[in-house]
C-alpha cells in the first residue's frame, strides 16, 4: 500500500509540473507568426491604401488644390483610421489566444490523466507489484554470474590440488560447498581446516553441521564430540549449544536439554532474536520434566515416596531460575519498553508459569505500547488462546 501512495504522489507532482508548464507556454503562434497571418487579412492592403492616400495628398498640396491646413486634417483622419485598424487587429489576436487556451487546457488535462492511468495499468500487469519479494538466497543466479562462480571454484580446487596445505583455500571453499549442498566435499574442506589450523568453536561446529547434512540429519558420536568440544572451547558459543540442546531434547535427555537452554539464557543479553526459541525450548523441556515426574508419581507405590524426593529440589531450582529470568524481563520492559516480540515472549512465559493475572497485566501494557493491531497479530492470537481480554 505504501508503494502505491508514493507512486501516486510522484505522478501527481509530475502532472502538476506539466500543467503549469503548458500554461506558461501556450501553444499559440508567436507574434511574428501572428503578424504574418494578419498581413494577409488587414495589414498589407491597408498599408497600400494609406500610402496611396498620402501620395495623393502630396500631389494636391503641390498642385495647390488644397491648403496645408486641409492636408494636415486629412493626415490626422488617416492616422485615426490606422489606430482603429490596429485596435481591431489586437482584439482578434487576443480572441484567438483565449480560444486556443480554452481548447488546449481540457485536452491537455485529459491526455495526461489517460497517460497516467495507462502507465499504472501496464506496470500492474507487467511489473507485478503484489508479488512477494524472494529471499536473497532463493533468487535465481544470473547465468553469467553462475559461470563465474563455477570458474572461481575450479581455480581454487586446482590450487588446492597443487597445495593441499593451503588453509586459506579450504576456508574459502568450505562454506561455498555448503551453500551448493555439496556436503561431502564440505566435510573434507572443514577437516583440512582443522588439520592445518588450531581448533576453534566455529570450525568444529561447521564440521559438525557438514557431517549432519551429509548424514541426512542423523547425529552420530563424532558430531556430538565436535559440538561438545566447541562449547568447551568457547563457553559463550551459541550455535554449538543450540545443537546440543536440540539433540538432547530429541534423544529424550530432558535434564541435559534444560541445562543447555538455561546456559543459553545466562549468556544472552536479553535482546537477541533467538531468545524466543530458547524460551520455547525451555518451556517445552520443563513441561516434559513435569509430565515425567507426574507419571513417575502415579506409577510408584505409595509406600516409597522418598524415591521422588531427590528430584524435587532440582525442579524447584529450575522453576526459580525461570521465574528469575521472567522477572528480569518484566523489569526491563516496564522501565525501558521493548519490541513486540519481547512483549509476546513475556506474556507467553507468564502463561507457562500459570500466572494468568500478570500475563493479562502485561498484555494490557503491550497494547498500550503497540496500539496498532497489525503489529500485535502473534500476541493477540496468543492472548485469545489463553482467554486474555
Amino acid at each position: 500500500m505504501l508503494f502505491w501512495i508514493i507512486a501516486s504522489l510522484i505522478v501527481l507532482i509530475c502532472l502538476l509540473a506539466f500543467f503549469l508548464a503548458s500554461k506558461n507556454n501556450s501553444p499559440i503562434s508567436n507574434d511574428s507568426e501572428l503578424n504574418d497571418e494578419m498581413k494577409d487579412e488587414i495589414s498589407v492592403p491597408n498599408n497600400s491604401y494609406f500610402k496611396a492616400q498620402l501620395r495623393e495628398l502630396e500631389k494636391d498640396i503641390k498642385s495647390g488644390l488644397i491648403s496645408k491646413e486641409e492636408a494636415q486634417g486629412a493626415k490626422a483622419e488617416l492616422a485615426r483610421e490606422i489606430i482603429k485598424i490596429k485596435a481591431e487587429t489586437n482584439a482578434k489576436k487576443h480572441k484567438r489566444e483565449v480560444s486556443a487556451l480554452a481548447i488546449s487546457t481540457p485536452v491537455f488535462l485529459i491526455s495526461i490523466i489517460l497517460i497516467a492511468l495507462f502507465s499504472f495499468f501496464i506496470y500492474y500487469q507487467v511489473g507485478k507489484p503484489n508479488l512477494a519479494s524472494a529471499p536473497l538466497a532463493l533468487r535465481a543466479t544470473p547465468e553469467g554470474q553462475k559461470i563465474e562462480i563455477e570458474n572461481a571454484i575450479k581455480k581454487v580446487e586446482e590450487r588446492l590440488k597443487e597445495n593441499p596445505d593451503d588453509a586459506r583455500g579450504w576456508a574459502v571453499i568450505g562454506p561455498i560447498y555448503m551453500r551448493m549442498q555439496r556436503f561431502d566435499e564440505s566435510v573434507i574442506a572443514y577437516r583440512n581446516i582443522l588439520r592445518l589450523l588450531p581448533p576453534s568453536a566455529d570450525t568444529q561446529t561447521d564440521l559438525a553441521e557438514a557431517l549432519l547434512m551429509a548424514n541426512d540429519g542423523e547425529v552420530n558420536a563424532e558430531i556430538m564430540a565436535l559440538l561438545k568440544s566447541a562449547s568447551k572451547l568457547d563457553p559463550n558459543h551459541i550455535r554449538s549449544r543450540f545443537y546440543l540442546a536440540g539433540e538432547a531434547m530429541r534423544a529424550g535427555d530432558n535434564e541435559s536439554a534444560l541445562k543447555q537452554w538455561q546456559e543459553l539464557l545466562t549468556i544472552s543479553s536479553g535482546q537477541e532474536q533467538w531468545l524466543e526459541i530458547v524460551n520455547e525450548g525451555l518451556s517445552e523441556t520443563q513441561a516434559r520434566i513435569n509430565q515425567q515426574q507426574s507419571n513417575n508419581e502415579q506409577t510408584q507405590p505409595q509406600a516409597e515416596p522418598n524415591q521422588t524426593e531427590p528430584s524435587q529440589p532440582d525442579a524447584n531450582a529450575q522453576a526459580d531460575f525461570i521465574k528469575q529470568m521472567v522477572e528480569q524481563l518484566e523489569t526491563r520492559l516496564t522501565k525501558e519498553g521493548g519490541t513486540i516480540e519481547e512483549w509476546t515472549q513475556l506474556v507467553r512465559s507468564l502463561l507457562v508459569l500459570n500466572e494468568k493475572d500478570k500475563a493479562q497485566q502485561f498484555y494490557d501494557k503491550a497494547k498500550q505500547a503497540y496500539p496498532n493491531d497489525n503489529e500485535r497479530i502473534e500476541l493477540d492470537n496468543l492472548a485469545k488462546q489463553a482467554d486474555l481480554q
